[in-house]
């Protein structure tokens, strides 16, 4: 519950669940110059039924006793809405004390639902303007963070197609989304010999150079080991690329590797 500013004279309305405006039954009977307990009995209990009949159920609330005092017994008393008060004031004597007291509280509720009229909205502006500038702050969190992800998968991609080059020059252009790039002619760097253990006779020649020879070139201990050294490097090459990309790409790649052992 929130209160909305006495202006000048009036009597200080509150705002219930930031919806109803409600006034204190203590506040009038402050108004009316009268001990609340009367009023609370003599005029809320007693028409209750009546005023609840025609504008809801009256909200009572308890407050404590004051802190610090002896004794004392817990207060009752109603947050009557506009409607509920006005028609209690009916109820009540009409005296001039009276007559000025449902003066005020006409102007008092006119006056917190100007000020609500006018306030709303603003705050309204405000919260709709905090909220786009934190979906801005998110959104750009979020591209910074994608932006972070791709210069480093851009980074290793062209760490692998480098280590490609060695092996074939057609592989990083292929790689790299040229898809119409065909694999030039393949040119005869060494040469695998097969000899007779006896004769020392060749028996058999190849082009290009055994997996096994390979593997051992480069320390590793057996063939499958550099198949699969080589099969990690096309996976970081396709995760780098679009999906379009990689459908395109894929079975190209490996038609090539698969070409460059004898």
């Amino acid at each position: 519950m929130s209160n909305l500013a006495r202006l000048g004279n009036s009597i200080e309305i509150e705002r219930l669940n930031n919806e109803t405006l409600v006034v204190d039954s203590r506040l009038i009977a402050l108004e009316l110059g009268v001990q609340h307990r009367s009023f609370f009995q003599k005029v809320i209990q007693k028409y209750q039924q009546e005023v609840e009949e025609d504008w809801g159920v009256l909200r009572f609330q308890i407050a404590k006793p004051p802190s610090g005092s002896r004794g004392g017994r817990p207060e009752r008393y109603a947050l009557l809405t506009e409607q509920q008060a006005n028609l209690l004031l009916t109820y009540s004597k009409n005296t001039p004390q009276a007559r000025l007291c449902k003066r005020k509280l006409v102007k008092a509720f006119e006056e917190a639902k100007k000020l609500i009229k006018e306030t709303i909205p603003a705050q309204a502006i405000g919260i709709e303007k905090l909220r786009l500038e934190t979906e801005k702050l998110r959104l750009q969190v979020e591209l910074a963070k994608a932006q972070e992800g791709a210069a480093s998968a851009q980074k290793q991609l062209m760490a692998s197609c480098q280590t490609l080059a060695l092996i074939n020059p057609a592989l990083p252009a292929l790689v790299m989304g040229k898809t119409d790039t065909l694999p030039p002619e393949k040119v005869v760097v060494e040469k695998t010999v097969l000899v007779d253990s006896r004769s020392k006779k060749p028996v058999a020649i190849h082009e290009g150079i055994s997996k096994t020879k390979l593997s051992k070139r480069y320390g590793m201990q057996k063939p499958q080991d550099l198949l699969n050294w080589l099969k990690s490097i096309c996976i970081v090459i396709l995760n780098g690329l679009e999906q379009i990309q990689r459908d395109e790409v894929m079975p190209k790649l490996y038609a090539i590797v698969s070409e460059i052992f004898v």
